[in-house]
């Protein structure tokens, strides 16, 4: 809808009968004759108007509305959800158990590279379709229509807040005399071809981590606990750390910044954000800080 449109459908005092649309993308208020979401600009057709609620109701909506729900509904019985569960963890752990094992003791190539990306965007797949067949849609991901540009924004800002974060929780292991060990820093390739597939891994990697320990897990896990977001929140975060078999330096490193993420994707809800500031972090981590 073109902004001089737009004006003059909020001018319309004949046609705005004070009914809301309800936008089913981003959840805010439109009015009865607006086409478009005016917030994420999806389509409102075929949603039906309501009536406004009444001042108090419309705060107590205001703040529901800006305090995420963390439980999502699933169709699955509880031992089926255990089931899946398990299944994308072992096909999560088998991957990664093969690079602790092999990954130290040889330089990490672009071939290498390519294998973890083509093992990295398999699982997403995998992780996708399951979310959709059981909810029918990403929103449980928190993959849903966005402004990319207040995405981009706030994944460079979360970006260097990690980056804190990251530094300080190395502060404190190295504070607290936590062992390092020598496999943390793994050997890289000297050549063109990695130079540039390391960045492409790098985002592949954030990309899934971010899927499926703050999405997928997170609210799996929630949902097996029934609502218990605290629980499912340690144990994800938990999991991360393990399966980056880092030493215990690395690892409380890891699990801080894992619980920080964690708590921004059920405050917001919103994945980008995070795949982008990760993302940015580890770029900085091998480039700058490494």
């Amino acid at each position: 809808m073109a902004g001089k449109d737009l004006i003059a459908v909020r001018e319309s005092p004949d046609e705005n009968t004070g009914r809301k649309k309800i936008c089913t993308e981003c959840q805010e208020e439109n009015p009865e004759n607006f086409e478009r979401c005016w917030k994420c600009s999806a389509s409102l057709a075929g949603i039906e108007a309501v009536d406004a609620p009444e001042s108090g109701e419309k705060e107590k909506e205001e703040h529901e509305k800006k305090t995420p729900k963390p439980v999502v509904q699933s169709s699955l019985d509880r031992k089926t959800l255990m089931i899946e569960l398990g299944i994308v963890l072992m096909l999560c752990w088998v991957s990664s158990i093969m690079s602790l094992v092999f990954l130290p003791t040889q330089p990490y190539t672009s071939a290498d590279s390519i294998v973890s990306i083509s093992c990295d965007l398999g699982l997403i797949v995998l992780i996708a379709y399951l979310i959709w067949r059981d909810t029918g849609s990403m929103g449980a991901l928190g993959l849903k229509r966005c402004n990319w540009r207040r995405e981009l924004l706030f994944g460079a800002c979360l970006c260097g807040v990690m980056f804190i974060v990251k530094i300080t929780s190395g502060a404190i292991a190295f504070g607290f005399s936590l062992p390092v060990w020598e496999t943390d820093v793994i050997p890289q390739e000297e050549s063109l071809l990695y130079t540039v597939t390391v960045p492409l891994y790098l985002l592949a990697s954030a990309l899934f981590e971010e899927i499926f320990f703050r999405g997928y897990l997170l609210v799996r896990l929630t949902q097996l606990f029934k609502g218990r977001t605290i629980w499912a929140l340690v144990i994800s975060t938990i999991l991360f750390t393990a399966v980056h078999g880092y030493s215990p330096s690395g690892s409380f490193n890891i699990f801080i910044f894992g619980f920080v993420l964690g708590l921004f994707f059920l405050a917001h809800r919103s994945l980008p954000r995070l795949v982008l500031a990760h993302w940015g972090v580890n770029l900085i981590t091998l480039y700058v800080w490494g």
